[in-house]
């Protein structure tokens, strides 16, 4: 049934069928309902975005329990690979499947990890949408026809019919910009993907744009009182699965986005592996060489050596760690600094250069510990590119 479908349509099977499929409380693999939710909708939108190369597309009816409306998401790697994290294009159902709201939107567990639930939450949400939004109003004009630039909202978009639902209430506030449609009305099927191709365009573009910050960027994202507490998962890097190849002929995307990782997230980083690694020289009874670890950052003598910290391994050797920190709970690219990169490639520091990669950095840190990053590339298991040239505007001597 579902192979014959349009997006519309099955938008409109899924209203049709989810409230009898909510009624089993739990989610099944073998309902009509969530196969249209978790494989058909991500399936379809994926056949209708032009360039899908760094795009996730996922549906979600909850994990176990059900939600009491399910969605259907759109992720650009550069931001975020889960609905937890980031902003990102996002089909949501009102709680009496009557509405379907398109909308590019924050993830509403990233707050909830700051500043738990209730008011503060919504009010900071509905706040980091707002800053969001002001620094892309002037890339609309660009990417979208005059017929959608007069509908678009960015107003919170209703999901709730009155109804309660402190997710869905949060996800109401998480609207940056967004198009509503009721399922009862008519509506034209080709006009509702055009729909879809214009906002995952604008989606596009405000991720490639250096003028819209990213979540861990806005001005209230402070660590948090417990962090010199927190327990750190430490493992060895893996490296992410390949690139897809990009198919001849294929719309070339924006230029890619490279976080700016604010200060704060960035320091954070730093601090974290900084007492990472005294501790782990203290239990190996080496306090002489704990004392003996460097944070580059506050340190008067040598502030830019080429890598973040100092510290010493298990044999007493020294050992020069870059932090690469971000508060998503994954990394699939860093920016280097040609200082860093031409010490990380020196024949007598590259096997003792590491590069402690930090997620989730405010709220529950995970650090990947890659190696020698220098050997990733040379054995060609990595790829390094340039990323940008800097033009000396001075003439020549």
């Amino acid at each position: 049934m579902a192979e014959s479908l349009g997006l519309l349509n099955l938008f409109q099977e899924i209203a049709k069928l989810y409230p009898s499929y909510l009624a089993g409380r739990t989610t099944n693999k073998n309902d009509p309902a969530h196969n249209l939710i978790v494989a058909e909708v991500p399936r379809t939108l994926e056949l209708l975005s032009p360039d899908k190369r760094l795009l996730k597309f996922e549906g979600s009816a909850g994990k176990g329990n059900m939600t009491p409306a399910p969605w259907m998401a759109v992720y650009h790697t550069d931001i975020t690979t889960s609905a937890t994290d980031g902003f990102y294009v996002v089909y949501l159902l009102s709680l009496s499947m009557r509405r379907l709201v398109l909308e590019i939107g924050l993830g509403a567990t990233q707050f909830e990890k700051r500043f738990g639930t209730g008011q503060k939450m919504l009010a900071k949400v509905e706040e980091g949408a707002s800053l969001v939004r002001q620094a892309s109003d002037y890339i609309l004009p660009k990417v979208l026809s005059p017929s959608t630039l007069q509908r678009i909202s960015k107003q919170p978009v209703h999901l709730l019919d009155g109804m309660r639902s402190p997710k869905h209430e949060a996800y109401e506030r998480c609207s940056i910009y967004s198009l509503s449609y009721d399922l009862a009305s008519t509506i034209d099927p080709v006009s509702f993907e055009n729909d879809y191709k214009e906002i995952l365009s604008l989606y596009c573009e405000m991720v490639g744009s250096p003028l819209v910050p990213e979540v861990e960027d806005l001005p209230w994202t402070d660590v948090t009182p417990n962090a010199k507490e927190r327990t750190v998962e430490t493992s060895l890097f893996v490296p992410l699965k390949p690139k897809t190849e990009r198919k001849v002929g294929s719309r070339s995307s924006p230029a890619r986005r490279y976080s700016k990782q604010s200060d704060k997230v960035g320091r954070e980083g730093e601090r974290i592996v900084f007492e990472l690694e005294k501790r782990k020289l203290e239990r190996l009874g080496r306090l002489d060489l704990a004392q003996k670890v460097i944070w580059h950052r506050d340190y008067a003598k040598d502030r830019t050596p080429g890598w973040d910290i100092t510290s010493y391994d298990e044999a007493g050797k020294k050992i020069f760690i870059e932090v690469k920190a971000t508060v998503s709970n994954s990394i699939t690219s860093i920016q280097l600094t040609s200082n860093e990169w031409e010490v990380a490639a020196k024949p007598e520091i590259h096997d003792r250069y590491l590069i402690y990669l930090v997620t989730s950095a405010l709220t529950n840190p995970k650090i990947e510990v890659l190696a020698d990053p220098h050997a990733y590339v040379s054995q060609n298991r990595l790829e390094v590119t340039v990323a940008s040239w800097v033009l000396d505007l001075r003439q020549k001597q």
